[in-house]
């Protein structure tokens, strides 16, 4: 009898259940769009109980249309990190969930870096949050929301919460205490000192217990399994942070891979040394092994915000079933296509600066919009490349993996192997993050020893980089360098006109 594994991929657009067989192929995919509440400008939240049910159709579904339940050989997890859960003493929730992408604590973040406060914690953590972190957010509701900042008793991650209501059990893992900043790098314990450095030293007592990603967090429970439709006692592994666990879903442990989401984030990661002179590292979801790198908001975040605002048309038929997207891409933009435009992909602030704006410079009367879809496919994967060039590591980089829905185009990873001039690997497999997510139940469940016995994924396409294209990709980069350092003044002299 074939078995399955299941694994449960939260990210900030989708909620997904997907299955693998028993050599990591990817067999089936259920999806769910994610409901995100705006109750004020700028605050991105969702119900709790409701991404609960949304994962209990999921499931029940999976369950009755392609699988029989005893065929789930265990669930794992993958997840969007960042953001905040938080429960009273009862494990009920104390308010709505909010999203890594949430501004409402930005003035918070503010003034913290405005006191030095940022960078004292960085140096301490090795590792650089931004405003949609647990501990600005935290911050904000213990200095806006008093009365629910007294009723927290426990603070989760978005997998954490789905699992819990699995399990029953509450728990977290190194992965996700690493890649929003409350982890010591060094001693792998909470940031206690850093907490306290930013007034919220309360927070230490409220996070969960850490684990391990391949470490198994209880089973499903006998009241989950009648919700669910899974089998009461079904092993159930932690899983990991979207970030850490992708680059098991390749299955590849060489320093010269770089593994590259391009999803709601984008995120571009790379195995290095555990060495001091590394400034920025967080926790592999494979026990001993670390990963570097950088992830900002825009990737899909900013290609559909641009699409929602100059492409409407894309999203109709899209929506109305006449073309997919990414085939419309493709039929309207041709990679090897150069224009005089230059994109400034920070709609949601960048990695370095979370002020940054996003701007479109050269557009004149006969520009294509073509020209312009181009130019904003170009920009975000340039971003990629400047957030990227910070890092010594990239000039020993040989190999690309793309994932998320961008690896799902032909457009975006052509470019991307033209922009970084290296190959560029999409999976056949493509939902690679939950992938990394049944790997770490192989390894829970003591099936393989090491990452290197994980199967690698078959291979989609491989995009060659159009070496005609270089100098052109170098000028444009050199552009997009200088575009970021002369913009930043006069962003916030504009930001200034609202309140004259």
């Amino acid at each position: 009898m074939q078995q399955y594994y299941l694994s449960v991929d939260k990210g900030s657009t989708n909620l997904k259940v997907v299955l693998f067989d028993e050599q990591l192929n990817q067999v089936y995919v259920l999806c769910q769009p994610n409901i995100t509440l705006t109750p004020e400008d700028g605050w991105r939240e969702f119900e709790l109980e409701q991404a609960w049910q949304h994962l209990c159709d999921l499931i029940r579904t999976t369950v009755t249309d392609f699988c029989r339940p005893d065929q789930i050989k265990a669930v794992s997890f993958s997840s969007h990190g960042n953001g905040l859960i938080m429960l009273d003493a009862n494990g009920e929730a104390c308010m709505n969930g909010i999203y890594s992408l949430d501004n409402r604590a930005f003035d918070v973040f503010t003034q913290w870096q405005q006191a030095g406060l940022v960078d004292k914690a960085c140096e301490q953590i090795r590792f650089r949050f931004d405003h949609g972190s647990v501990m600005p957010l935290y911050a904000w509701v213990s200095q806006n929301r008093p009365s629910i900042h007294s009723e927290v008793a426990h603070v989760l991650f978005p997998k954490d919460w789905l699992r819990f209501r699995l399990t029953g059990e509450l728990a977290s893992d190194y992965t996700d205490a690493s890649g929003t900043g409350v982890l010591h790098h060094e001693n792998q314990t909470y940031a206690s000192d850093v907490f306290a450095l930013l007034g919220i030293a309360d927070l230490g007592e409220k996070l969960l217990p850490l684990k391990s990603a391949t470490d198994q967090a209880g089973v499903v429970t006998s009241k989950a399994a009648q919700e669910c439709g899974l089998i009461a006692g079904t092993p159930v592994f932690v899983g990991a942070h979207d970030l850490c666990v992708t680059p098991a879903g390749v299955a590849d442990s060489s320093e010269t891979t770089l593994s590259s989401a391009f999803g709601t984030w984008s995120i571009s990661t790379f195995i290095v040394e555990s060495t001091p002179e590394i400034p920025l590292i967080i926790n592999h979801a494979i026990p001993g092994l670390f990963i570097s790198g950088v992830g900002d908001g825009n990737a899909g975040a900013a290609f559909d915000t641009m699409l929602s605002l100059c492409f409407q048309d894309y999203l109709a038929d899209h929506e109305a079933g006449i073309s997919d997207i990414h085939a419309r891409v493709e039929q309207d933009v041709d990679p090897e296509a150069r224009n005089s435009l230059l994109f400034v992909p920070h709609l949601f602030g960048s990695a370095i600066d979370t002020s940054a704006t996003a701007s479109l410079l050269g557009l004149k009367a006969h520009t294509s919009r073509a020209e312009i879809l181009k130019s904003v496919i170009e920009g975000i994967v340039l971003g990629y490349y400047y957030n990227l060039s910070l890092f010594p590591q990239m000039a020993s980089i040989d190999k690309i993996w793309l994932t998320g829905g961008g690896s799902l185009s032909n457009v975006i990873p052509q470019i991307m192997a033209d922009v970084f001039q290296c190959p560029v690997f999409t999976s056949l497999d493509h939902e690679v993050t939950a992938r990394g997510a049944a790997v770490c139940a192989q390894l829970g469940l003591g099936e393989i020893h090491s990452l290197d016995e994980a199967k690698p994924p078959r291979i989609r396409k491989h995009f060659k980089p159009n070496v005609q294209l270089q100098r052109y990709y170098q000028s444009k980069a050199s552009m997009l360098a200088e575009a970021i350092g002369s913009q930043k003044q006069l962003s916030q002299g504009l930001a200034t006109l609202i309140n004259q």
